[in-house]
Order: C-alpha cells, then structure tokens, then sequence
C-alpha cells in the first residue's frame, strides 16, 4: 500500500488495479483510459500526416533512395488507420455518403479511361476526397475539446521549432533534407530540372521576384517539415482559425497559437494566408447568418470572378504575381469543354495553380457542388462549430482559386480532424484553466 500513498482515492483504484492485473475496471475510469488512447492514436495520426515526407526525405538523403510506391504507402497506411480507427464513428447516413462518393469517383475515371487512356487510371484522385471523410470521423472520437487543444498545441510547436532551425541553419538543414532530390526521387519533379534549380530548397523556397512580407528577412520561405513553403502558410492559418474559435483556451496558450500562426504565414511568405488572417477577422464581426450565406456561395462566386479574369486579361503575361496567378488558375477553367465540367473530359490533373481546375475536371461540377453543399450543411450542437465551419470553407473557397493544396495531406488532415472534434466535442476543463 506504500506505493499508493498521497494518491487521490481514483488513482488509487486505478493504480491497483494495475498493479494486481485486473481486467475490470470502474466504467467511469474505463471511459478515461479509452479517451487517453485515442487521444494519443490521434495525435500520432495527425503527427504522421504532418511529418511523413519529412522523414522520408531524411531518409532518402542520409540512408537509402525513396521510391513513389513508399510516399503512396504511407498515405494509405494514415488514411486507413485513420478510417479504421473511426470504425465506430461511421453510421448509415456517413456509410451510404462514402461509398457513394468512392463509385462516383470511380465510375468517373473509368469513363476518363475509356476515352482518353491508361494514364486518367489516377489513384490519387481517391486519396484527396477520402481524406476528409477518414480525419472528420477520427475527429467524432475527440469528444474532449481539451485533448484536440493539445494535439494542436503539440502539432503547432513542433512545426514552428523545425522552421526556426531550417531558418537560423538552413545549411545544416538542407545537408540532412535535401528536398529537390527527395521530390525528384518520389516522382514530383523531373530529373531534367535539376540543373535549374541553385539550391537543395523546393523549387518555390526562393521567390525570384522577391519576398512580399516583410523582404527584410530575405527570400528564403520557410519548410519546415512540410519540405515546401505553400504547406506552412496554410497550416498556419488553420491554427490561427483555431485560436479565433477556441476562446475557453487560456490566454497564454492562445497568444501561442496566434502568433505561431502569424509566424509560420510570415516566414513561408504566404499572401494568401496573410490576406485570409484579416479577412477572418472581418467576417467574425459580422452576423453568423451572413457569413454562412457568403461561404456557402464562395465557390460559385470564385469561378465566376476566375472566369472573368482570364477573359478580361487575356492578353496578360502570366506570372507569380497575385494577378497572375488568379489569371492562370481563370485560364485553365476557360480552357474546359463541356465534357471536362461534367468531369468525364480529360483531367487537368497538372492544375497546380487551380484547385478548381484540379476539382471540377475531377469529380464535375454537380459533383463538387454536392460535396460543398454537404460540408456546408454538416450539424452539431457546438456553436463553435459553425464558427470554424465558415472559417474553414473561406479557406477552401479562396486558396482553391490559386492552388489545389487544401488537398494535401499534410493539412487537410488536421483541418478535418478538428472540424469533427468541435462537431461533437464538449467542454472540459481547457488547458490551463481550472474549474
């Protein structure tokens, strides 16, 4: 009994069952275990969607060559732990939804292949719109808002001591990560670009025309463990979602999250994300109903302004520019026949700079417009989840008009975790708060 002295009368329980090995427990503290664990299993899935690649790419510079089959398995192996892991979370309506979505995509490639060949056989279409649906069900485990703070706390540290270090000695940096050759090695680049790029950085790491926020800190834009600076701007800007919404977290953890997020958008030189910042700030002043009504038109919105764009600019010289870039992601969607918005035309799977370009050649038009009409009308009893609804789907609806990134595992599994956990979680004591 010596060993259970100053324990707390349920610790006490707990720690003798353990110590005698006994298979029951008290329900009250079985349900206590059974959340610790799948907070710890969330917060390594999420962790692993985050750092994979980076691991990989050490391992492809310091150990032995990394081939595209390894970047597809472990993909694989995250989302269908995640779903596997979300077993109990899946009910009919959320079944009938995935399976549905799972044939359509497929039934849409094979009509792409029956016209246009083998290479419209693209896996990874799969990956990108089952991702959603694998980290919002593990999010429905997260019924403890505490937990899913910490999973962000955890997530947002470890990114932004890496960028401090790739920043401070990106020498040291890049001669354990070389990324260009990583993406090379995994297919991403081709082996004939190498020799245009001046250093071992992802081949937007330096802004050619110069950095836009803050040139005093050069052109370097920050990677962190996402390898390329796109990543760590959007990751960012999810954290700085977060730390909107989440006002129970105490005041310190909270500066914390803000100012990660401003750092991380910062040094990836991310104008978009910098852009979203205030515009989030603008539209949480305003009536919650006008807001939903503003996202929920967002999309349409956002192609009918890209189209317009491309027609009125058409004589533009396209170039990384703000401008530019809306002008080329306009002119891709103005490029589109009928076939290819209904998404049975050939997929314009090369649409970096046109999340909707990549979307609607994908899964059509009508298909895109029932998967946002579906997120949009997602329900829980938690009001701070429609709060970060909106400030999700302003996310998704204005970078998709310059990248298809959102699709990206590295950040849209976090984003879609913490969808689902504010969807059903309930309020505890937060951290560093006491009740």
């Amino acid at each position: 009994m010596e060993h259970f002295e100053g324990l707390h009368p349920l610790e006490k329980r707990v720690s003798h069952h353990v110590a005698h090995g006994y298979s029951t427990l008290h329900p009250a503290v079985s349900k206590a275990v059974t959340a610790n664990q799948g907070m710890w299993l969330s917060l390594v899935l999420i962790l692993g969607a985050l750092s994979f690649n980076f691991f990989l790419c050490f391992i492809n510079t310091n150990v032995t060559g990394v081939l595209p089959f390894h970047v597809i398995g472990m993909e694989v192996l995250i989302v269908f732990t995640a779903f596997l892991a979300s077993v109990r979370s899946i009910g009919r309506e959320q079944c009938v939804l995935i399976c549905a979505t799972f044939f359509y995509l497929l039934l849409l490639m094979l009509v792409r292949a029956s016209h246009f060949g083998g290479e419209e056989i693209d896996p990874k279409v799969f990956r990108d719109f089952m991702i959603p649906f694998a980290f919002f069900l593990l999010g429905l485990r997260a019924r403890d808002l505490r937990s899913t703070d910490f999973i962000v706390l955890i997530s947002a540290t470890v990114v932004t001591v890496i960028a401090l270090f790739e920043y401070c000695f990106v020498d040291v940096y890049l001669q354990y990560f070389n990324i260009i050759t990583y993406y090379v090695a995994r297919g991403s680049v081709a082996t004939e670009r190498l020799e245009l790029f001046s250093t071992s950085l992802f081949e937007s790491g330096i802004r050619p025309e110069g950095r836009a926020l803050f040139p005093i800190l050069g052109d370097h834009r920050i990677s962190s463990i996402f390898l390329e600076p796109v990543s760590p701007g959007n990751f960012g800007l999810i954290i700085f979602f977060w730390a909107m919404v989440r006002q129970k977290l105490e005041k310190k953890f909270r500066a914390a999250l803000f100012l990660m997020g401003i750092f991380l958008i910062v040094m990836a030189d991310n104008r978009f994300g910098a852009y979203l910042c205030v515009l989030a700030l603008v539209l949480c002043l305003l009536l919650s109903r006008f807001t939903y009504a503003l996202v929920m038109c967002l999309p349409l919105v956002a192609v009918c302004a890209l189209v317009g764009i491309a027609y009125s600019f058409e004589d533009f010289t396209v170039d990384n520019s703000f401008l530019g870039r809306l002008v080329l992601s306009g002119s891709i969607l103005v490029a589109f026949d009928l076939s290819t918005w209904l998404g049975i035309g050939q997929s314009a799977r090369s649409a970096f700079d046109s999340g909707y370009g990549y979307a609607i050649s994908q899964i059509g038009i009508f298909g895109f417009a029932v998967l946002w009409f579906v997120f949009m009308t997602l329900r829980s009893t938690n009001n701070q989840f429609f709060v970060f609804r909106s400030l999700a789907g302003l996310y998704l609806g204005m970078v998709l008009c310059v990248s298809y990134s959102p699709f990206t595992i590295k950040t849209a599994a976090l984003l879609w975790f913490l969808l689902g956990a504010l969807a059903v979680g309930r309020e505890t004591r937060s951290i560093g708060r006491t009740q």
